[in-house]
């Protein structure tokens, strides 16, 4: 199982929209390997899901940062420090 980090875009834009038995056993996977707390299969696909619209979210932000003035645009840091401390 690939960790949401190290997926492409398409990856994790793929993972999020589909409902298929791949997608949940991966779920299960990765959920027990970040939370063993995670118990059954539905929590274990809400938390997988989460994660990936997470990753999404962050590096949109980032990328945003990147094309403008960080001074300019303090909301999308905020954004982006809200997002990232989240998950610690």
């Amino acid at each position: 199982m690939k960790d949401v980090s190290l997926m492409s875009r398409a990856e994790l834009v793929c993972a999020l929209i589909t409902s298929t038995t791949m997608t949940a056993k991966a779920a299960v996977t990765y959920a027990k390997t970040r939370n063993p707390a995670v118990t059954g299969n539905r929590a274990a696909l809400v938390s997988y899901k989460l994660a990936v619209a997470r990753e999404l979210l962050l590096r949109d932000l980032a990328e945003r940062m990147k094309s403008e003035p960080v001074f300019s645009a303090p909301h999308t840091v905020r954004d982006w420090l809200r997002m990232y401390c989240a998950n610690s």
